[in-house]
């Protein structure tokens, strides 16, 4: 039989290490080691975070742009801008526990009729 301290010990670092792999920051990848989607753009809108939120026509996935408002990105602009037109989606490869299937994808830039729209890329 397992002494009970050992299994709190491997319990606890079982806990720290999905605590470090959910509060680890999101990777911010040169642009060439960056994943491209391209689309037209069915949805766009705010969060309780202040994340801006893009959904893309026939893809499951929903694309953000982290605290997008209080860095700048004007909502309603962005709105007019976008909506039902093409863009290409820059984003890190990056996993977390909190989104096991990939299914919301952080943003580094936003590309649309050639020109840069977002980025966080240096």
């Amino acid at each position: 039989m397992i002494p009970r301290n050992k299994i709190l010990l491997g319990a606890l670092i079982a806990f720290l290490l999905v605590a470090i792999l959910i509060f680890r920051p999101v990777p911010l990848p040169p642009e060439e080691d960056c994943l491209v989607v391209t689309g037209v753009v069915t949805e766009i809108y705010e969060n309780k975070g202040y994340d801006v939120i893009f959904k893309l026509k026939d893809n499951p996935r929903l694309y953000y742009v982290n605290r997008g408002t209080q860095r700048g990105i004007d909502l309603h602009a962005i709105q007019q801008r976008l909506l039902n037109q093409p863009v290409t989606f820059k984003y890190p490869r990056y996993w977390t526990p909190l989104d096991w299937n990939n299914t919301v994808r952080h943003l580094s830039k936003i590309i649309h009729n050639g020109e840069t729209v977002f980025t966080e890329i240096g």
